[in-house]
C-alpha cells in the first residue's frame, strides 16, 4: 500500500505548488492522471485484501443458480480489454459448442476470470495474444500435469461419457515459470522475482483469490508451464 500513497502524496504535492504548474496545463492534467491511477490501484488492493479476508475466514459465500458459462468469462473480457489493447495483446476465445450451463455464482466467475486474464496479459509479450480455452470433461482427470499445454487447440465436444466438469484455461507465451514455484503461487503474496525470468510480479493476491474462489466451487486450480515459451493456469468446477 506504501507505493500508491506515496505515489499520490508525491503529485498532490507538486499539484498544489503554484511554480510547479504555473502556465503548464500538460503538467497538471499528468499529475491528476498520477493522482487518478494511485486511487483506483489502492481501491483494487484494498478489495483484493478484503477478498482474502473473507476467503480465509470463511465468510464469503456464493449465491449459485444456473449459468451460461460463456456470459461470465465475455464480462471478464470486457474488464480486461482496455489493459489489453495497451500493451497490443489480443485475446483469443475457444469455447465448445454446445457447452452445458453450470450451477455456479456467475459474478464470482467473472472475478476469477478477469484475475486470470489480467495475470496473462501482464506477462505476455506485447502485440502477441492471450486464449482463453473452455470445455467441458472429466473433472479428475483435468489439470492433469503429465498433459500437453493446449496451446492453439480447437475443443470439440465428446459425444462419449457424461463430462461432469466445466474446463478452463488461461494460456499466454510470456516468460513463464519455474516448477519450483508451482506449489506456492496461489498462496497470498507470494511473487515471484526472482533470476529475470518470470517477469514483474504484483501484490501477490489475484492467484490467491482465483484459487479461494474455485475452491468454493468446489473446484480445483493448477498452473502448467515451460518457461519462455507458454503458460497455462487453469481450472475445473463442477457442472452440477
Amino acid at each position: 500500500l506504501r507505493t500508491p500513497i506515496s505515489s499520490l502524496r508525491v503529485s498532490f504535492g507538486l499539484l498544489k505548488d503554484p511554480e510547479a504548474i504555473r502556465n503548464n496545463p500538460e503538467e497538471s492534467k499528468r499529475l491528476v492522471g498520477n493522482i487518478e491511477r494511485g486511487i483506483a490501484r489502492l481501491e483494487r488492493q484494498a478489495s483484493d485484501l478484503l477478498e482474502v479476508g473473507y476467503i480465509n475466514t470463511g465468510s464469503l459465500s456464493l449465491i449459485k443458480q444456473p449459468v451460461n458459462v460463456t456470459e461470465p468469462v465475455l464480462a471478464a473480457m470486457d474488464i480486461s480489454k482496455s489493459t489489453a489493447a495497451l500493451r497490443k495483446v489480443a485475446i483469443e476465445l475457444e469455447i465448445e459448442p454446445d457447452l452445458p450451463r453450470a450451477i455456479a455464482d456467475g459474478f464470482r466467475l467473472t472475478q476469477i476470470m478477469t484475475h486470470l486474464l489480467s495475470n496473462a496479459i501482464k506477462f505476455a509479450p506485447v502485440g502477441d495474444s492471450v486464449v482463453i480455452s473452455m470445455e467441458s470433461g472429466d473433472f479428475a482427470s483435468a489439470g492433469n500435469p503429465d498433459d500437453p499445454i493446449a496451446v492453439g487447440e480447437k475443443p470439440e465436444k465428446n459425444p462419449e461419457g457424461d463430462p461432469n466438469a466445466l474446463i478452463v484455461r488461461v494460456i499466454d507465451h510470456g516468460p513463464g515459470i519455474r516448477e519450483a514455484h508451482f506449489e506456492r503461487i496461489f498462496e497470498p503474496f507470494y511473487r515471484i522475482t526472482d533470476e529475470g525470468t518470470e517477469g514483474g510480479a504484483g501484490v501477490g493476491l489475484g492467484l490467491a483469490i482465483v484459487k479461494g474462489l474455485v475452491e468454493l466451487h468446489s473446484g480445483k486450480v493448477w498452473v502448467k508451464s515451460t518457461p519462455r515459451e507458454v503458460t497455462e493456469f487453469g481450472f475445473a468446477i463442477p457442472l452440477i
